[in-house]
């Protein structure tokens, strides 16, 4: 009887344990999208910046287009950034299209 009682106690006790667990993994799971769209905004402006050297150097872009496409995607950077401190690091998804929505133009811009 009394191991049949340690053996209950010790299967609710792992299950109260687990269920306290899942908050913190569902948590885990929102950090990680979040993060995701932080990256993914990140690479578009890597992607940028790389094709308008790439675009300059070939003579597609004059020096004050580039320099003005820079100019666009340090602005964008830095939306990113004041939108990010003030939600501990992280992106919304409507806070991640509108920085899409912006870096969109300015690549119409680059290879107009």
């Amino acid at each position: 009887m009394k191991k049949q009682f340690i053996a209950s106690f010790a299967l609710v006790f792992g299950v109260l344990f687990i269920c306290a667990q899942e908050p913190k993994s569902l948590e885990k799971v929102k950090n990680k999208r979040n993060h995701n769209r932080v990256e993914e905004v990140n690479e578009k402006i890597e992607n940028q910046k790389k094709k308008i050297t790439r675009d300059k150097k070939d003579g597609e872009l004059t020096k004050e287009e580039a320099e003005a496409a820079r100019q666009n995607l340090s602005e964008i950077n830095k939306a990113k950034k004041e939108i990010r401190t003030g939600d501990d690091g992280h992106l919304s998804k409507k806070e991640q299209d509108e920085l899409t929505k912006k870096l969109r133009q300015n690549r119409k811009e680059i290879t107009n």
